[in-house]
C-alpha cells in the first residue's frame, strides 16, 4: 500500500499597527482577533499619550517655562495604580517633589494639583514627604496637609535638622504649648524665628540665656527686634548697660545699605547705656535729619529739646561723654 503525504501549510493572519506587530492565527475566532486588535490599540494609546510633538514643547516654551498643558498631562502619567505598594507610593512622591520645582507657567495651580494628589494618598506618608520640603515647594504642600494630630512626626523632623529652614519648625509652633518648653529651647538655638512662640507662650525668661548668647554673636537676622526687646524686658536694670554695650561692639557693620540697620540698632540700645551706639547715632546725623520720629529718638537720651542744641553740645563734647543710668541719658563726665 503506497502512502501518500500532504504538504501541511499553517495559513495565519499578520495584524500590523503602526508601531506593533501581532500575529493571530486563522483559526481564532473573530472576538479573538477584535480583542487582539484592542490589546495593541491600548498599548498604541498610551504610547501616543508620553509622546509630545517638537512643535508643541518649542511652541509653547515662554521664558523659560514649560507650557503649563504638558506639566499637567505629566502629573496624570506619573499617577500609581490604585493598588500600589508603600514603595512606589514614595517613588510617586519623589517625582511630585521634582515636578513642584519645574519652572511652569501657572505655578500655583500646578502646586494645588500636586497638593490634591498628596491629600488623596493619607496622611500616613507625612514623613515621606517631609525631606523633600526644605527648601523647595512641597512646603506649600506639605503645610496644607498636616494637622495637629501630626505634631510629634513634624517635632522629631524639625529636632533632626540641623541648618536652613524647617517647615516642619513651622507647623510644630503651630500647635506648640507651654509643655513643649524644652523643644522649643533646642529649635529656638536654630531658627530665630521660633522667639515669636517663646513670647506667646510667656517663656522668655527661660529663654534669655539663648537670647543674649544669640545678640552677643554680632548678627543680624530676621526678628532681631524682637531679640532685643526680650532682653530689654528680661535683663536685669542693674547688668543692661554692661550687657548692651557688648552687644554693641560685637555688632557687624557691613555695606552702606546695612547703616540703616544699624542705625535702629544703635536707637534701640542708647538709652540702656550703649555710649558706641549713642556716637554711632549722632556720627551719622543724615538718617534722621528730615525724619521727626527719629530726631525724637536722638533727643531722648538728652537733655535737649531742640535737635540743633544737641548736635552743638555733642561736637563739643564727644570725648567726655557718660551714661547716667538714673536719669538715663548722656551727660558730661565730671
Amino acid at each position: 500500500m503506497k502512502t501518500i503525504i500532504f504538504p501541511v501549510i499553517a495559513v495565519a493572519v499578520v495584524i500590523l499597527v503602526p508601531g506593533c506587530r501581532q500575529v493571530v492565527d486563522d483559526g481564532a475566532t473573530e472576538r479573538e482577533k477584535i480583542l487582539v486588535l484592542e490589546q495593541e490599540l491600548a498599548t498604541l494609546q498610551k504610547k501616543q499619550q508620553e509622546m509630545v510633538p517638537l512643535n508643541e514643547i518649542f511652541d509653547s516654551a515662554t521664558r523659560n517655562q514649560v507650557n503649563h498643558k504638558l506639566v499637567m498631562r505629566y502629573l496624570e502619567l506619573i499617577e500609581p495604580p490604585a493598588n500600589a505598594s508603600p514603595e512606589e507610593v514614595r517613588q510617586y512622591i519623589a517625582k511630585l517633589a521634582r515636578l513642584s520645582n519645574v519652572p511652569v507657567q501657572n505655578h500655583k495651580e500646578l502646586i494645588a494639583a500636586i497638593t490634591v494628589r498628596v491629600k488623596a494618598l493619607g496622611r500616613e506618608y507625612l514623613p515621606d514627604l517631609l525631606p523633600y520640603a526644605d527648601p523647595g515647594n512641597m512646603r506649600q504642600v506639605v503645610a496644607a496637609i498636616a494637622q495637629k494630630e501630626d505634631k510629634e512626626i513634624v517635632r522629631e523632623f524639625a529636632l533632626r535638622q540641623t541648618t536652613g529652614s524647617s517647615i516642619a519648625c513651622d507647623i510644630f509652633l503651630k500647635y506648640a504649648d507651654r509643655s513643649d518648653k524644652d523643644t522649643l529651647l533646642i529649635l529656638l538655638k536654630r531658627y530665630p524665628g521660633v522667639i515669636a512662640t517663646i513670647s506667646m507662650l510667656e517663656l522668655e525668661k527661660e529663654a534669655l540665656p539663648i537670647v543674649k548668647q544669640k545678640l552677643l554673636t554680632g548678627e543680624r537676622f530676621s526678628p532681631y527686634k524682637l531679640f532685643l526687646r526680650v532682653a530689654m524686658d528680661n535683663i536685669e536694670e542693674s547688668e543692661r548697660p554692661e550687657f548692651f554695650r557688648n552687644v554693641w561692639r560685637s555688632l557687624r557693620v557691613g555695606s552702606r545699605n546695612d547703616l540703616w540697620g544699624t542705625w535702629f540698632v544703635a536707637a534701640e540700645i542708647t538709652p540702656y547705656g550703649a555710649v558706641g551706639a549713642f556716637h554711632f547715632m549722632m556720627q551719622n546725623r543724615n538718617f534722621y535729619q528730615n525724619d521727626k520720629g527719629k530726631q525724637r529718638q536722638a533727643l531722648q537720651v538728652t537733655e535737649f529739646d531742640k535737635i540743633e542744641d544737641m548736635e552743638s553740645w555733642y561736637d563739643a563734647n564727644k570725648d567726655n561723654l557718660v551714661f547716667d543710668p538714673d536719669k538715663k541719658i548722656y551727660k558730661v563726665a565730671k
